[in-house]
């Protein structure tokens, strides 16, 4: 995710397509960038669509 900005098709499409692979997706985002992607995902979306994305990162394992 970008600072000036969030990819929210790359994003959503990531998220949907690697599902099963989330929870080691969020492994290796923690230790690259020293913050869970949860985190991350929080502070650039709103509304539904963070909603959405909080959801499918809960429900992955």
């Amino acid at each position: 995710m970008k600072s000036i900005g969030t990819d929210e098709y790359g994003l959503s499409a990531t998220l949907v397509r690697y599902q099963h692979l989330l929870p080691q997706i969020n492994q290796a985002y923690h230790a690259t960038y020293g913050t869970p992607l949860k985190e991350r995902i929080h502070g650039e979306t709103r509304g539904d669509y963070r909603k959405l994305l909080l959801a499918v990162l809960d429900h992955s394992g």
